[in-house]
């Protein structure tokens, strides 16, 4: 099989060729192979172009994303930005939006190895803030928006990985990361302005559920991908309501074109995993073991094996970071004794492989899987 029929067998839950391998490239590992820094992504180079290429250096299997592209449509608002760079190479960028109602202000802090951290979030007050936020957030239809990239991806990728339209699925992770304060002041908002939120997370889905018919209707990607990675902050009641609706909705569409809904949840998953299910989710990564998570993969494989396409869970940092290649190959071992049989499993990095993981680690849990994922 290739790469992309081996995946796509894993994802519709039967049995390839042999067990699907992929350690979890997201940006770190990529900027290593291009030699680019991550954060120059899509400015320098297109993301999944870089991830192909790390793909393609590795010669396992995997997945690669594209977003839909910028709108046709004129800007409601008016964007001011400003970058300080240290000598470190650190850069601080401070950004702000001129709106109809009034100014929103944001700054972000950007190494050169990673994407960033939010330093000074968009809205600091609720009742003052939502209303410019939406404006922001919601200004392009995404009927209007550029599918070019996503058309080069599948065009260039060919049968060497499977593509993915990338969604955002997540309300909670989008208020999260507007919010100044963060997490914990967007909890406090789920019950200080539940009202509020409920109509902005309306507005969210609707705008989710859009891009995904913009993204089915117009480009052939193999799967829509989003995120689902918030059970440890928020707990099963609150993930049921402010993580839920959005992925269930979105999985109508999906559901509607034939095509998988793939979704990351790192993080302890176990209480998330019916709800998911029930909401239509197809394929779930990464399944992360204590003490990060609290997922034991033969556990999921005999609760939810005919359910859903299991994707886990070499551990990112104790085995393919620290550990030795003996370490890497007897974790591949037991991952696929615990997971393969009778398909539906794709053996992956728990999370992102992390920044300096020797490359000859990753090449061994490649190539262990090549020796021991053979369903023949």
């Amino acid at each position: 099989m290739t790469p992309r029929k081996r995946m796509l067998t894993a994802f519709a839950r039967k049995e390839p060729d042999r067990v699907p391998v992929f350690p979890w490239f997201w940006s770190i590992l990529p900027g290593q192979v291009v030699g680019r820094e991550p954060r120059d992504f899509d400015s320098e180079l297109p993301m999944w172009k870089a991830q192909l290429e790390t793909i393609r250096h590795f010669g396992c299997d995997g997945w690669v994303f594209a977003w839909l592209g910028e709108s046709s449509q004129e800007k409601r608002y008016r964007v001011e930005e400003k970058t300080v760079e240290s000598p470190q190479g650190v850069r601080e960028v401070t950004t702000i939006y001129h709106t109809s109602e009034g100014r929103l202000r944001t700054r972000t802090q950007i190494p050169p190895w990673d994407n960033g951290a939010v330093l000074e979030g968009l809205v600091k007050d609720v009742d003052d803030d939502i209303e410019k936020f939406g404006e922001v957030f919601f200004d392009a239809d995404p009927w209007t928006r550029d599918i070019g990239e996503m058309e080069r991806m599948i065009e260039q990728t060919g049968e060497d990985a499977v593509c993915h339209g990338a969604v955002g699925t997540n309300f909670f992770e989008m208020w999260a990361g507007a919010r100044d304060g963060g997490r914990t002041r967007a909890v406090y908002d789920l019950y200080d302005h539940s009202n509020r939120l409920r109509i902005l997370q309306d507005k969210f889905t609707e705008y989710a559920v859009e891009q995904t018919k913009a993204i089915l209707e117009r480009v052939k990607v193999d799967a829509i991908f989003g995120n689902a990675a918030e059970l440890d902050v928020l707990g099963p009641s609150l993930y049921s309501q402010w993580v839920i609706p959005t992925i269930s909705a979105v999985s109508r569409v999906t559901r509607k074109h034939d095509v998988f809904l793939h979704v990351h949840l790192h993080g302890k998953s176990m209480e998330a995993l019916d709800a998911l299910i029930d909401a239509g989710v197809d394929v779930i990564d990464p399944f992360e073991k204590p003490p990060m998570g609290d997922a034991d993969l033969r556990e999921v494989k005999k609760r939810y094996g005919e359910k859903i396409c299991i994707c886990g869970n070499i551990k990112s940092v104790d085995t393919l970071l620290r550990g030795t290649r003996e370490d890497v190959e007897h974790e591949v071992r037991g991952c696929i004794q615990a997971a393969s049989e009778g398909g539906g499993y794709v053996l992956t990095s728990a999370d992102e492989v992390a920044l300096d993981t020797p490359f000859e680690n990753i090449r061994q849990m490649v190539e262990a899987a090549h020796e021991y994922g053979q369903y023949s």
